[in-house]
């Protein structure tokens, strides 16, 4: 039987887990619509960022983004949902900052903003209990209730249903193998946009995602599939190499939007270009003014006005909780981007050197 105190430790974390969620709710549906706009340009990193968590050493992971019929589902073959995994998606008490494992998403207050889509996720897949037996997952993550007290208790029957999976039985046919996201979007103009518009952002910028983020084999949206099909070294320093990477799309090798990649092991910087087969050129392609220029190996949603002229990223970047910037004065941060500016002068050596074209592009610093 739980002792007095116990049973107050678990009625304050309920208290602190649910007002936490409850504000988290709250800033979705009652935001301006600045940050609005910005949380829903957030959900699909939200989503990818936890899925390249779900990985092992010596194993990548495969994404796949499905939207039909008012439905997305989000799947990966990663690490399967765990029980503590499970506690911090439901209570959003994470225990990413005390984890000595390298992890950007792991299930934090980010999760939340993908409850712009719905306010109820369903969740399957193969599930570890504490004992390390492995059952079917069919479980419902329900952010719904229009008083907090209503909230609070959804909350509570979470952690009762989270209580009974791991004390469930084994199913004796199969175990799911992908873990799945699933979302019944209703007839919003806000949230259908929202949906296509992620899609289409993630679609523009997967050559960056791949390769800034070694954890990803592949992505997979709506049939079709992108991974890295060639990386390869244009030049090797001592302290760092200047590479370009290609991705493929369907069984084809897309030459149209190229990376160019200056990486020094610690931070990379990139820019998209596009072959000219008939004047044997390349061609240097500008950033979108929609583009987030910062990247922790995923976009800061908020970096579009960053004044550096091409793209930067560094698994090392203090960022800001709602990753939607970096912490301007932090050591750490402007060690990072001086490293940048660094690897950007060498960049700028090499493409006036080689035979690229429209350097301009490639030279546009904005006034902040």
């Amino acid at each position: 039987m739980s002792s007095t105190k116990e049973l107050l430790y678990m009625k304050k974390t309920l208290d602190a887990s649910s007002n936490v969620i409850w504000n988290e709710m709250k800033k979705i549906k009652e935001s301006s619509d600045e940050i609005k706009i910005n949380i829903r340009r957030r959900w699909i990193w939200e989503l990818i960022q936890n899925a390249s968590d779900c990985t092992t050493n010596n194993r990548k992971v495969d994404i796949n983004i499905s939207y039909k019929n008012k439905t997305l589902i989000f799947s990966h073959n990663g690490l399967p949902f765990t029980y503590e995994n499970l506690l911090d998606l439901i209570t959003q008490i994470s225990s990413k900052q005390s984890s000595p494992e390298e992890k950007t998403g792991k299930f934090g207050t980010g999760f939340m903003s993908t409850h712009l889509l719905s306010e109820v996720v369903k969740l399957q897949g193969p599930f570890i209990c504490d004992d390390s037996k492995i059952v079917n997952m069919n479980f419902l993550v329900n952010r719904t209730g229009s008083e907090y007290d209503e909230f609070r208790e959804n909350t509570k029957k979470m952690l009762d249903s989270l209580e009974e999976l791991n004390n469930s039985l084994p199913d004796k046919d199969f175990v799911l193998e992908e873990t799945k996201f699933i979302y019944s979007i209703e007839e919003n103009g806000e949230i259908n946009k929202a949906v296509q518009e992620g899609i289409e952002e993630l679609e523009d910028i997967i050559p960056l995602i791949l390769t800034f983020n070694k954890n990803i084999n592949s992505i997979t949206c709506n049939g079709n599939q992108f991974k890295i099909a060639e990386e390869k070294n244009l030049l090797s320093k001592d302290n760092y190499k200047i590479k370009k990477v290609k991705v493929d799309n369907k069984g084809e090798i897309n030459d149209q939007n190229a990376l160019l990649v200056v990486d020094d092991g610690v931070v990379e910087i990139a820019c998209f270009y596009k072959f000219d087969s008939l004047s044997n050129i390349a061609n240097l392609l500008p950033i979108s003014e929609k583009s987030a220029k910062l990247f922790c190996r995923f976009p800061l949603i908020g970096t579009e006005k960053f004044s550096f002229p091409i793209f930067m990223n560094s698994k090392l970047f203090e960022v800001e909780l709602d990753r939607d910037g970096i912490r301007d004065n932090n050591e750490i941060n402007l060690g990072l981007i001086k490293r940048g500016v660094s690897l950007y002068e060498k960049f700028l050596d090499f493409v006036s050197n080689e035979k690229f074209s429209d350097h301009f592009n490639i030279c546009h610093i904005g006034s902040q």
